[in-house]
């Protein structure tokens, strides 16, 4: 195959590829230009801190060269314009990650957590295999634009397409750590502090991105979307729901990865690409900042407590819920009457939590701060969309269609459900009803009690016999209640 040279694209291309410039085997566009200057940014400062963390550490230098060849591996994978290039790259990425999750192989909830992770892993990038083999089958070409072109010319899938995209899916749901496939995410803050950080900030996030690379085929998919609808918003509220019963900061921060990973695949799934890429660059530099500022954050708790800490009565909550609304209804009439609800009704419900928690403090200055805040935030959200959908379609506007009115019917409710347990455990703790649910939302659902056991049973840890006997005599809720998720 001889070697294209260097050419501009032009015409009609979709946002997220239009190429700047791009050969067979590297594709530079305002995606991977925007996610390859978030991996330098955040590698920069994860590697220096880093480097300070681990002085003094024996094998502080094995540790620094794991890092840097897990960085330079996911950049190989964004940039890539080959399915072989991108499938290596991929998989370059979990075998050097995990053997920055066994830095330290004596712990045994570590040893656990990679080995999970590394058949999780495995069995993801076999279904990317077997995805990217059929494109190479149905299109005869190894050139990821060339393959992501055809599909923005066509309106409706073969059944081999709608198997890729099905396959991709499940790829992204298995990157994304999300349930039942999620525990190892949870137990891997028992690795060093940058390693959480890197994991988090960015590696979780290539389900993400394999999305907004493949969205003029997943858009057309309605099997993969449905999917994507389906596991991933269930995740997104059941981890929600579990990061409440937990008051280590560690845990607390990898279960809302877990549920920040669900809401950007969502995203994904409802059509709003452009919201799915601003979600994964805040989400990103949001956990590297909360992870490797971790050490402080109980400090601040403490101090949160000290000033005095109730939970907002029931018209503090009325009146947040009645601003919300009558704010809602005034800008309607400047809402697009084909634009989902979905995502507004989450906003709302954010709003109308930071309105009432900042009544309950019952002083002028916070009730103030609580209206600013409220305010801002729908603000902030559009202009921040605006710049993303820049990015994302430089020619103008979204050649991707929205979800259905079911699907948006289907994420509004999951909203709504969730916020509406969120009151019940909290204001009827004494209730049995909310009691018992407490206890299963500790116990993380019971998912990943069930998905360590399938998985030791399939695969057992054959190296220390005696650590597998050790861990496969004990749950998955104790393992993560020794790590401090417990209340």
């Amino acid at each position: 195959m001889p070697w294209p040279s260097w050419t501009a694209t032009s015409g009609f291309e979709s946002a997220l590829t239009d190429a700047w410039f791009s050969n067979y085997w590297i594709h530079i566009s305002p995606l991977s230009t925007t996610i390859l200057a978030l991996i330098g940014l955040l590698g920069l400062v994860v590697l220096r801190y880093a480097h300070d963390n681990m002085r003094g550490e024996a094998s502080a230098r094995r540790f620094m060269r794991a890092m840097v060849l897990t960085m330079a591996a996911v950049v190989v994978t964004v940039a890539s314009n080959n399915l072989i290039l991108f499938a290596l790259g991929w998989i370059c990425v979990s075998l050097s990650l995990h053997q920055l999750l066994l830095f330290y192989p004596d712990r045994s909830r570590a040893v656990l957590a990679a080995h999970k992770k590394f058949l999780f892993a495995r069995m993801a990038e076999a279904l990317l295999i077997v995805a990217f083999l059929l494109l190479w089958l149905q299109h005869q070409t190894l050139n990821i634009q060339s393959i992501i072109l055809h599909y923005q010319t066509v309106d409706t899938l073969t059944l081999q397409d709608q198997s890729v995209a099905v396959l991709l899916a499940l790829v992204a749901l298995i990157k994304c750590a999300q349930m039942p496939l999620h525990g190892w995410l949870i137990q891997v803050v028992e690795s060093p502090t940058p390693v959480s950080a890197l994991l988090h900030a960015g590696i979780v996030n290539l389900g993400g991105f394999l999305l907004l690379l493949f969205a003029p085929l997943i858009s057309l998919a309605d099997a993969a979307r449905w999917l994507l609808l389906i596991v991933a918003g269930l995740s997104c509220v059941l981890a929600a729901l579990v990061m409440m019963t937990r008051i280590s900061i560690k845990v607390r921060l990898a279960w809302s990865t877990v549920a920040q990973m669900g809401l950007m695949l969502v995203e994904c799934a409802l059509g709003l690409y452009h919201l799915a890429l601003l979600h994964l660059v805040a989400h990103s530099f949001y956990k590297a900042h909360a992870f490797l500022a971790s050490g402080t954050a109980v400090a601040s708790y403490l101090s949160g407590q000290a000033a005095g800490y109730r939970l907002p009565r029931l018209q503090h909550w009325l009146m947040a819920m009645a601003i919300t609304v009558a704010a809602a209804l005034a800008v309607s009439p400047w809402l697009s009457p084909m634009s989902l609800i979905s995502p507004w009704i989450l906003i709302g419900i954010a709003c109308a939590t930071v309105l009432a928690w900042h009544f309950s403090y019952g002083r002028a200055g916070c009730t103030a701060r609580g209206l600013l805040l409220a305010a801002a935030a729908p603000l902030l959200y559009i202009a921040l969309t605006t710049i993303a959908a820049h990015i994302a379609y430089p020619d103008g506007e979204s050649p991707y269609p929205l979800a259905s009115v079911s699907a948006d019917l289907w994420i509004s409710t999951l909203f709504i459900s969730q916020f509406g347990l969120f009151l019940f455990v909290y204001y009827a703790s004494h209730q049995p009803l909310a009691r018992r649910l407490f206890v299963i939302m500790n116990a993380g659902f019971y998912l990943d009690e069930w998905a360590s056991r399938v998985t030791l049973w399939l695969y057992p840890l054959r190296h220390k016999p005696n650590l597998r006997k050790h861990l496969q005599s004990r749950s998955a809720t104790a393992i993560e209640t020794q790590l401090g998720g417990s209340v």
